[in-house]
């Protein structure tokens, strides 16, 4: 007969509400979901360390998680570093079973923040270890705390081959996509529009302002649109450390009026924007999973973006969205000029993206955890 006591499951997450970002949604979605499955969730997020030095914040988190292990079942680290490595030795010390999430390559943001690393990570993967010693360290770590969890999560198949490089089982590999997190947008295009003075054909852009985005060529691309067309605005949400680069490249083009950055924005002015916007851009050489992408075709909103990472197993070309080569400028021009002449196909594209992004969803993602979590505690 099932045990029917409350499965106790310690989650060890970087970003929690009112951090955003994928891991805190993701974490939340669990926190409010798994309860209704008998299942205790308890979260230790590195926001209560994250004020104090370096090596005196991943020392308290890891006395923190030990003891909140005490009693669980199960340990859940989203990440395979900043809490992956506190959480590996916790799950050691009191042998419990211990499940990582992976959705991002650390060693490689390091890289390209930190040492100047260019490639990207379809490159950085081959090679990781032939970037100098930190990054070897970097890249040995998030490899090491993966290859030493009991099960792997990711949040797509196109994780599956750069694990297969990390040394990681398939068998202990699973995909669980991530679930849409709807941004609530009440008011019409129509209204958001003339509260945003949105004039014309508004092109929105959104993500941390940072090289491996593409902003760069998305401004130069549209630079070249407005020689075509007058009566469109490209509109940049986010904030980063490429700001200062973005602004001074649409003065050097005399785009100062078309070109509007928003900055760091909440939830619900996100939503506005999308909704009352014509298109969206994600010009981006790596995503893994986008959160963003879900958002903004359930909001109905086409879109453009490009066919790395897994954005095929989100946007499927001249259905959901268009797809084009990172680095193509002439398909991102091409392809804005497409969607911007024919309405007909963004109302196609917007109607079956809706329809797709209704596969992602709260339910599915929790019971498929939920399978994982019973049959790691059944190895035990």
């Amino acid at each position: 007969m099932e045990d029917q006591r409350p499965i106790e499951l310690l989650i060890a997450t970087g970003l929690y509400p009112p951090d955003i970002g994928g891991p805190a949604t993701y974490c939340r979605m669990l926190e409010e979901k798994l309860h209704s499955r008998t299942i205790r969730v308890t979260v230790v997020p590195f926001g209560k360390v994250r004020h104090l030095p370096k090596v005196i914040r991943h020392l308290c988190f890891f006395w923190i998680l030990l003891k909140e292990t005490r009693g669980k079942d199960a340990l859940y680290a989203l990440d395979p570093v900043s809490v992956g490595v506190p959480a590996l030795l916790v799950a050691k010390i009191t042998r419990t079973p211990f499940i990582l999430r992976v959705a991002g390559d650390y060693a490689w943001e390091q890289a390209q923040l930190r040492f100047s690393v260019s490639d990207r990570l379809e490159v950085f993967y081959k090679k990781r270890f032939s970037y100098g010693f930190l990054v070897s360290i970097l890249s040995f770590i998030e490899s090491f705390v993966t290859r030493s969890a009991n099960v792997v999560v990711i949040p797509c198949n196109y994780w599956k081959k750069i694990l297969d490089v990390w040394g990681i089982e398939q068998e202990r590999v699973h995909v669980i996509y991530s679930a849409l997190s709807p941004l609530e947008v009440l008011a019409t295009k129509e209204d958001l529009r003339e509260q945003l003075q949105y004039r014309g054909f508004v092109i929105t852009s959104a993500g941390r302002l940072v090289p491996n985005k593409g902003f760069v060529e998305l401004i130069k691309v549209f630079a070249e649109i407005t020689k075509e067309r007058d009566d469109v605005s490209l509109v940049i949400l986010g904030d980063g450390p490429q700001e200062a680069e973005l602004k001074h490249t649409v003065k050097l083009l005399g785009l100062e009026a078309k070109v509007r950055f928003t900055g760091k924005v909440q939830k619900d002015t996100l939503g506005n924007i999308i909704k009352a916007s014509d298109l969206f851009v994600l010009n981006t050489d790596h995503e893994g999973f986008s959160h963003q992408l879900l958002e903004v075709m359930d909001i109905g909103t086409p879109i453009i973006t490009t066919d790395v990472g897994g954005n095929p197993e989100l946007i499927e070309h001249q259905k959901t969205g268009l797809l084009i080569p990172f680095g193509d400028v002439a398909a991102l021009h091409s392809s804005m000029l497409l969607l911007m002449a024919n309405s007909p196909l963004r109302h196609t594209l917007s109607a079956h993206a809706k329809v797709k992004v209704k596969e992602f969803n709260d339910v599915d993602a929790t019971i498929q955890f939920v399978q994982v979590l019973r049959n790691t505690l059944s190895w035990k």
